[in-house]
């Protein structure tokens, strides 16, 4: 109970750190207390106020500090724990007294904010460095001197050298306008008169003509879809390809030393030539498809960019009578039924199929067959229609493809068969296998 009598009577009597000495515990904050409750600021102005003054004092000291946030930081936690040991001021135990009178010496510590690499910086000074040591160890043992005459007189120095080199850049870019506004050019608006006399004048001056070498044209031959995919079709290598090229161009009765060939030339052709070839294929299949069903299913796999990393790709695969096409293994965001729908529509519209989806074939989880959120839900309204959703349990393919028929079959209006096998209940032109 001492120990808050006696802080309540000093804190409104401390409005400034005085001393020749780096600042204790006890004497941030009684200034913090000054400016919370005198000042009436608020605590996190407080704390920067604090935090400013003691920056002020160590720069004296020519030490450096920590970051602000740091500083911010230590002088709150130390307002922090007296308002913890105010709020058990009224107990009396062993335990609560001993944290009070613990709290209480540590006050004349120094509150250290110093940076953590500042007895090895080399711009900071053996003596500074000492003072530092002193006040860790006991704060009444040193103190910091007067002005040090000599360093003031460095400074000086320092700074009218600054002064004079400034002066000198900025003599020496109006020397520079000066000349630049001497020397004629032709301008928009100048008269006749004065292009001519400057013409007059400049007469007997004339530029060197500098003429570069011109360089001799080069012979670039076509490397078209038929050559890049014969050459997927072998397995050859860029550098087997740039070899054989060349040497077959050589073979032609080409002048191979114009020819433009390389590992990087074959590369990108061979990447351009396989995205035209994969949208010129893509684009024919889907050119007049039949009624399609949508197969989807997730699979964990890892990145292309690390090994440790894993995403959920989709794989889109629309089959039909005579017709089957994987449309995409896009990446999807998460496993929840908007995003798997959103990722799989994405491919359907990119191919231009949306008119012709009349089916659904999915795995039974609750992403996918959900009746409120799932997956085949947001399809249809996606899609604008209602559709027949072909629900079939992973493993199951094999015996449906046993049976011509099954026994069984269970229909609803437009949900087959959860936990049967995927019956087949439309025309068998439209009838797919139920999954992937």
């Amino acid at each position: 109970m001492k120990v808050f009598a006696d802080v309540a009577a000093r804190q409104s009597s401390r409005p400034d750190i005085l001393g020749a000495r780096l600042p204790s515990r006890e004497q941030v904050f009684l200034f913090f207390m000054y400016q919370h409750h005198v000042f009436k600021k608020t605590v996190p102005d407080s704390v920067s106020a604090t935090s400013e003054k003691l920056k002020a004092i160590w720069g004296k000291a020519k030490l450096t500090t920590k970051t602000d946030a740091n500083i911010r930081k230590n002088v709150k936690n130390l307002f922090e724990e007296y308002q913890a040991l105010k709020k058990d001021r009224n107990r009396i135990t062993d335990r609560a007294e001993l944290k009070r009178k613990i709290w209480k010496g540590d006050l004349e510590d120094l509150f250290d904010i110093s940076s953590a690499d500042v007895l090895e910086r080399r711009d900071i000074l053996d003596e500074d460095k000492s003072f530092l040591i002193s006040q860790r160890e006991d704060r009444s043992s040193s103190s910091m001197a007067g002005v040090d005459v000599a360093e003031v007189a460095n400074e000086k120095k320092k700074k009218e050298a600054a002064k004079k080199l400034e002066n000198r850049k900025r003599k020496q870019e109006a020397e520079t306008e000066r000349l630049l506004e001497r020397v004629p050019y032709p301008r928009s608006g100048l008269s006749l008169s004065s292009t001519t006399s400057s013409e007059d004048e400049d007469g007997d001056f004339k530029a060197p003509a500098t003429k570069l070498p011109r360089r001799a044209p080069t012979n670039k031959l076509s490397l078209n879809i038929e050559l890049t995919s014969a050459w997927d079709r072998e397995g050859l290598s860029v550098r087997q390809v740039s070899s054989a090229y060349i040497a077959t161009a050589k073979d032609l009765g080409h002048d191979v030393s114009q020819l433009v060939i390389s590992p990087s030339t074959v590369h990108r052709s061979r990447t351009r030539n396989r995205e035209t070839l994969a949208i010129q294929l893509e684009r024919e299949a889907f050119k007049d498809p039949p009624p399609l069903v949508l197969h989807w299913d997730g699979k964990l796999l890892p990145k292309a960019t690390s090994k440790w990393a894993s995403e959920d790709r989709i794989a889109v695969v629309a089959t039909g009578q005579n017709f089957e096409e994987i449309l995409g293994v896009p990446v999807a965001q998460d496993g929840t039924g908007q995003e798997v729908a959103r990722t799989v529509f994405q491919e359907v519209e990119r191919v231009g199929a949306r008119e012709q989806i009349i089916g659904l074939s999915f795995d039974t989880t609750a992403s996918n067959s959900g009746m409120l959120a799932g997956a085949c839900v947001h399809l249809e309204n996606l899609l604008g229609r209602s559709l027949l959703w072909l629900a079939c349990r992973h493993g199951r393919h094999a015996a449906v493809s046993r049976s011509d028929r099954p026994k069984s079959p269970h229909s609803r209006s437009n949900l087959v068969g959860s936990n049967q096998i995927c019956p087949m209940v439309v025309r068998p032109d439209r009838i797919v296998d139920g999954g992937l």
